[in-house]
């Protein structure tokens, strides 16, 4: 129970630097959360149903920053098994301060529901403190990740700053060139010297398709004007040829009229030229 909420409140104070164990040294490895320490923690959002049984061996206790027992029977077991244990183990309420008066937290083991509730009670007042301990939040691990996290924190502010401020002096670079350029003070930049260019090259192209369509338009209007006139030829000459045509028949009309006259033919002979 003590393993499980500690978890809890490192994982919401955010302190991933710190490796919480239980270990018993009256049990086997591999058992079972009792079911009531399960049902107890439930109600403290934690689950002990994948919990299970450590015996504390000599190598646990070397790996070991600090060693929190339950009760002193607890201690003194560690400290016979390890001489490694004496400088780093301590009583849990005893190291928090959280009860000074009463230091052991009762094994609640074959007990009933509220004597596990009434050790939790005690466990939970005793990790607020933990948690709250200069070995804790004060400790080198935890102070250093902190700091590195400050450290990168001010560096991305620092470098968005100057991202935004170099972006700022662009602008207000850009503004001033502009205006001097206007002026005359100033001679326009190579950039903007060829974004006129290109500019100029567009309105020049722009200009060109324009002149190429009218002279496209310009074309066929003559043309139109060209077949309009030769067909106004063409109709004059049909004219002309039907004139001298008529001239002619009108002219051996008369001839024929005079030959008639002048006894040379019958006027018979005038009124078969006229069929014909």
């Amino acid at each position: 129970m003590a393993s499980g909420h500690f978890r809890l409140l490192l994982e919401q104070n955010r302190i991933s630097e710190i490796e919480v164990r239980s270990a018993g040294v009256m049990t086997i490895s591999g058992l079972l959360a009792s079911s009531e320490a399960v049902q107890v923690m439930d109600g403290e959002q934690v689950d002990l149903r994948r919990h299970r049984s450590t015996k504390m061996t000599e190598d646990l206790i070397r790996k070991s920053d600090l060693i929190l027992a339950m009760t002193p029977y607890h201690r003194q077991m560690a400290l016979r098994m390890s001489p490694e244990a004496r400088n780093k183990t301590h009583l849990f309420k005893e190291f928090t301060r959280s009860d000074l008066n009463n230091v052991q937290i009762t094994d609640p083991m074959g007990c009933t529901l509220e004597v596990f509730k009434k050790c939790f009670r005690e466990i939970k007042s005793a990790c607020v403190k933990l948690i709250r301990h200069e070995y804790v939040s004060g400790s080198t691990v935890v102070e250093t990740a902190r700091r590195t996290k400050k450290k990168q924190e001010s560096r991305s502010v620092k470098t968005d700053q100057l991202k935004k401020q170099a972006r700022k002096n662009k602008a207000i670079k850009a503004v001033n060139t502009e205006s001097s350029v206007k002026s005359g003070k100033a001679k326009p930049s190579k950039s903007s010297k060829v974004e006129k260019k290109t500019a100029a090259r567009k309105k020049g192209a722009a200009v060109g398709v324009k002149k190429t369509i009218s002279q496209k338009k310009t074309i066929t209007k003559s043309v139109r004007k060209a077949t309009a006139k030769k067909a106004v030829k063409k109709v004059a000459a049909k004219k002309a040829v039907k004139k001298v045509a008529a001239k002619k028949g009108v002219k051996k009309v008369a001839r024929k009229k005079e030959a008639v006259k002048s006894g040379r033919a019958s006027k018979t002979e005038l009124t078969r030229g006229k069929k014909r």
